[in-house]
Parts: C-alpha cells; structure tokens; sequence
C-alpha cells in the first residue's frame, strides 16, 4: 500500500507541514493502542509503521550522514553505539525528524553518558534526574513499554 492511500485511510493530510504530518500520525497510533488485540494492531499498523521507518532513513541520511536501522551484510543492523551517539547528540534535529520529544533525548544521552564514564556517580542525584525522566517518557509515550535496559536505570526504588 503507497503512503497516498495509506493517508487518505485514515483521513490524513500532508500539506507539506512535516511536524504537523509526524504530529497527526502519532495522535493515530497513539488512539490506535485503546482497544484493538495485538494481532490486528500489528496488521493494522505494518503500513504505517513502513512508512514512519522509511521516512525516518530518508530524512536521516542527509541531515545527519546516519543509516538507521537497516541491515548490515554480515549480521544485525546498523543501529550501534556510533548512532545513538550521533542522534542524541543532535537531539534537535533528531527530534525535529522523529518526533520524540527532544528534552526526553537530551536526558537519556545524559544517562547513558553518566553511566558509561567510569567515574563514580552521585547516586542520590542521579536517581532524582532518572526519575524525572521517567516521568517525562511515561507523560509522553505512556502507550510505548520501556525496554529492559530503560526500565532497569529508570525504575522506581
């Protein structure tokens, strides 16, 4: 299915505004989490999910010089610790292409920067800074679960 129809679908328009593009898909999948099994959200959303993953490469690619998420010749993907570094590290831009909130990926560098330093970490503050940062994810991708790893830094002691 082209990304016309997969628009017109679901009764959206893109009038060359990209934020108010990347705005109204998420409002989609977020009211699309609300009742529906995971079977037919995962058939329901395999287009769309197409069409957010290709265009999150294409913007990527010129803005940022980064291959996101595509397969390497011998194994895995190219997702690795050079591109997380490289997207927190323009979170504005990042943001500005996925539409995540880009305080949210401005604390998460810190965190992942924190923890692999080395140094000793205050752990008092620390655990502050992480669970305000949870609150923040939980606030704004309520509907999206944690990862292991997010989940073991973030969670509530």
């Amino acid at each position: 299915m082209d990304l016309k129809s997969e628009l017109k679908k679901r009764n959206l328009e893109h009038r060359g505004n990209k934020k108010d593009l990347i705005r109204r898909l998420k409002h989609e999948l977020n009211s699309s989490f609300v009742s529906e099994s995971e079977e037919d959200k995962h058939l329901r959303l395999s287009p769309l999910y197409s069409w957010i993953r290709q265009y999150v490469q294409d913007e990527f690619k010129p803005h940022l010089g980064l291959l996101v998420d595509m397969s390497k010749q011998q194994s895995g993907n190219t997702n690795d610790g050079n591109t997380a570094r490289k997207f927190s590290g323009n979170a504005e831009k990042s943001a500005e292409i996925t539409g995540v909130n880009v305080e949210l990926i401005k604390r998460f560098h810190i965190i992942v920067e924190s923890v692999k330093c080395g140094f000793p970490i205050d752990l008092d503050p620390f655990e502050k800074y992480t669970q305000m940062t949870r609150g923040l994810y939980l606030k704004e991708y309520f509907w999206y679960s944690m990862s292991i790893a997010v989940h073991t830094v973030m969670e509530d002691k």
